[in-house]
């Protein structure tokens, strides 16, 4: 019980890293603790068995730190902010309820994949997966930031088909060169005013 608590207490400091997390971006946090995780369960898994049973608790207590401040935060976080105002809601839970649907499949087959490949190669094949979660943030995740958000809101008002395209930065050139056109169009007519006064 001892070693759950200590465990459980390693996480606080990565609770505690979220309040930066406004400032390294929420992709990063993920990415950050999809490899953590990973590099640690690996470790684990490799040593299971041999290592000290309190270096093996430390190892995982520091991959509860990554949890935490990876996504154990940002599966919450990233959902509630990157979809359009009008369908947040059902977003937000269809993700959700892909995520109980994981967390079940896991615990249901646990047993099986454990039987089969005995508890260092569950750590092992645990480890493969974090990297394969990395490698689809990496891919998937756009790399917003506050102003991406509140142009999203400006701009999904009453077109959800920008959604993608303003998450994935591929609007900016568009704002510019819209606002280039503006100020070009505000200063040929200015001209045609002094002519005119003229």
């Amino acid at each position: 019980i001892w070693y759950m608590l200590l465990v459980n207490v390693m996480a606080t400091p990565g609770f505690a890293l979220t309040l930066c997390m406004g400032r390294f971006g929420r992709k990063t946090y993920q990415l950050l603790g999809f490899l953590g995780m990973a590099v640690c369960l690996f470790a684990v898994g490799l040593s299971f068995g041999s290592a000290p049973q309190a270096v093996l608790v430390i190892v995982f207590g520091l991959q509860k730190i990554f949890d935490s401040a990876g996504p154990g935060a940002t599966t919450f976080i990233i959902p509630g902010e990157i979809f359009p105002t009008s369908v947040r809601a059902t977003c937000h839970g269809a993700s959700a309820a892909a995520g109980k649907l994981g967390a079940f499949v896991g615990m249901y087959f646990f047993p099986t994949v454990e039987h089969a490949i005995g508890f260092r190669g569950v750590l092992v094949l645990g480890s493969a997966l974090l990297l394969l979660g990395f490698l689809l943030t990496l891919l998937l995740t756009p790399p917003y930031t506050e102003r991406t958000l509140n142009e999203l809101e400006a701009a999904t008002k009453h077109d959800l088909a920008k959604t993608t395209a303003i998450l994935w930065g591929r609007s900016s050139g568009e704002c510019v060169s819209g606002s280039e056109s503006v100020d070009d169009e505000g200063s040929e007519a200015s001209g045609d005013d002094d002519s005119s006064t003229a």
